[in-house]
C-alpha cells in the first residue's frame, strides 16, 4: 500500500533559510556597536589606571626625595671592576621604577655598572 504524500516537508526552503540569515545579520549589526563601546570603555579604564599609577609613583617619589624627577636624571652606578662611580643620564621614568613596583628592573640598571656591563 502506498502512503499518501505529506503536505509538509522536513527540510527548510531556500526562502526560509535566507530569512533566518537576514535576521541573524540584523541582530549582529545591532550588537556590534555595544561590543565596541564596551571595548572602548575597557581601554579608557586601563589608560586611567595607568595614569593614576604614574601620579601615585611621582607623589611617593616626591615625598621620599622632596623633589619630582626631572626630564633627565643622573643614575650613579658603582663599577666594581674599575672601582669608580659611573654617573649616566636616564629618563624621568627610571627613578620611578621602584615606586611602580618594578624594583627588579631598577636593580638591574644599577647593577649593570657594578658588573662592568654596558647598557
Amino acid at each position: 500500500m502506498i502512503r499518501p504524500r505529506s503536505r509538509y516537508r522536513r527540510a527548510f526552503t531556500l526562502v526560509e533559510l535566507l530569512v533566518v540569515i537576514t535576521i541573524i545579520g540584523t541582530l549582529m549589526s545591532l550588537l556590534m556597536p555595544a561590543v565596541q563601546s564596551a571595548r572602548e570603555a575597557a581601554r579608557r579604564n586601563t589608560c586611567l589606571n595607568n595614569q593614576k599609577q604614574l601620579a601615585t609613583a611621582m607623589l611617593n617619589f616626591e615625598a621620599h626625595r622632596h623633589c619630582f624627577p626631572g626630564y633627565v636624571n643622573p643614575l650613579q652606578m658603582v663599577n666594581s671592576v674599575a672601582g669608580s662611580t659611573i654617573t649616566i643620564p636616564v629618563a624621568w621614568v627610571v627613578p620611578l621604577l621602584p615606586y611602580l613596583e618594578h624594583r627588579d628592573m631598577y636593580d638591574q640598571l644599577v647593577n649593570a655598572g657594578a658588573s662592568g656591563d654596558t647598557l
